[in-house]
């Protein structure tokens, strides 16, 4: 039996530590952790760095844990990868008060919603529906 891995490794938090913030970084939606993304969060994904850091994608649950805190499910903070981050990689740029509050909750409950839509697009079509 294979344990679940729920935390980073000393490697990966000493990487997104060193992430640095970009004025001018961009975000995207991220569908599988239903929560928006950085340029600058991580390291790019044809490197070493994000190797370690993408490891058991536990990226897409800190993502998540993000998500759930935007949209006001204050226990998420409480998880243990959260904890983490917040703890030993203070740095790390998806710590900024504006990634998870604010405008921001606006902007990720449109994307919620455009991508429900797109789903629901995507599952008619495929069930031949026009």
């Amino acid at each position: 039996m294979t344990e679940q891995v729920t935390t980073f490794s000393d490697d990966a938090i000493a990487i997104l530590n060193s992430m640095v913030v970009d004025p001018n970084a961009t975000y995207s939606y991220e569908h599988l952790s239903g929560g928006f993304w950085w340029s600058d969060e991580f390291p790019p994904d044809d490197s070493p760095d994000w190797e370690t850091v993408g490891h058991d994608y536990l990226y897409r649950s800190l993502i998540r844990i993000r998500r759930c805190i935007t949209l006001g499910d204050d226990s998420a903070a409480t998880v243990p990868l959260w904890q983490q981050v917040l703890t030993d990689s203070p740095n790390w740029p998806g710590l900024c008060p504006d990634r998870h509050t604010g405008r921001i909750v606006k902007r990720l409950l449109a994307a919620e919603r455009l991508s429900d839509r797109c789903l629901a697009q995507l599952e008619a079509e495929s069930a031949g529906d026009p």
